[in-house]
């Protein structure tokens, strides 16, 4: 439900904690164990709730209606009938809530095997609680569109204005990072450096498959971070720990040239201009023989 929160709210999203779902329970379980002679009073939980703990962190009026309204959906007698389903809509996937049982042992014996058949449901898909196919899709393209938006400001130094331009034209301006050193690099003549034989020739040689592994690992990050802020494929771990690098402006470990190292006060712009110069070095002896070229 986390996941899919931003889709559901209309104004910031309320910050929940542990602790109000430990205060909620406790409100739960202490007026439910009354004296059985005593009806639950279930409008009065539910107003509780709402009013008192969760309805706190809710500051737009129309989440707060939403929360009260399920609230007093999901407290409230037919939550104890037989197969209650923790979510209304019809098209949702996740299974009814077992029957309340004779005793404790059965009922506990019924409980877990709900929370065993949820186990084996996919949680990753929005069906599970009768959302469309496209929810992942709009949830991971918000994400995308924040994560791009910071990395505009740390590595491409954008102003608010151009913060502002289409998501497409933000994460280009990423990739044109790396463009200037992959094209100095391209036009090194990458045959002749190889043929090299000297101590220097080898070491150019060397130098080139270690610089020409970095940018494309670079480039193919940056590439798959632009499909990703699509919404058009999943969130992998990998992508979620390139993010974080670059949103905090630590240069990836891929991206790191072994005898190039950045230090952070260089960031992503000086690590790529180091690794520029390097391009310029290599441009510079693979022109038409280095010395010692035999």
């Amino acid at each position: 439900r986390p996941r899919f929160g931003p889709l559901g709210t209309a104004g910031a999203a309320a910050d929940v904690a542990e602790s109000d779902l430990r205060a909620a329970l406790d409100a739960v379980n202490r007026w439910s164990a009354r004296d059985t002679s005593h009806a639950v009073p279930w409008h009065a939980l539910a107003w509780l709730l709402t009013e008192a703990l969760y309805g706190g962190r809710a500051d737009n009026p129309a989440d707060k209606q939403t929360l009260s309204a399920s609230l007093h959906r999901l407290l409230s007698p037919a939550a104890v009938s037989p197969n209650f389903r923790l979510t209304p809509t019809p098209t949702a996937t996740v299974p009814t809530l077992p029957a309340p049982a004779a005793t404790g042992d059965a009922e506990l014996a019924a409980l877990s095997s709900y929370v065993a058949t949820l186990a084996a449901q996919d949680t990753t898909s929005p069906a599970l609680l009768g959302l469309p196919a496209a929810a992942a899709g709009r949830v991971q393209a918000q994400d995308w569109a924040t994560v791009v938006r910071g990395l505009g400001r740390v590595i491409a130094g954008q102003t608010a204005a151009e913060e502002a331009a289409p998501l497409a034209e933000r994460t280009a301006s990423l990739q044109a990072v790396v463009a200037p050193v992959l094209a100095t690099l391209a036009e090194v003549n990458h045959d002749q450096v190889h043929r090299l034989t000297s101590p220097l020739g080898r070491a150019l040689a060397r130098e080139l498959r270690h610089l020409s592994t970095v940018l494309a690992a670079a480039q193919r990050d940056l590439a798959d971070l632009a499909v990703a802020a699509a919404g058009t494929t999943r969130l992998t771990q990998h992508l979620r720990t390139l993010a974080s690098s670059l949103a905090t402006d630590t240069v990836p470990d891929t991206w790191r040239h072994s005898t190039h190292r950045s230090t952070a006060a260089n960031g992503i712009r000086g690590h790529f201009a180091l690794l520029g110069e390097a391009a310029l070095s290599l441009q510079a002896g693979g022109r038409g023989g280095a010395p010692g070229g035999r």
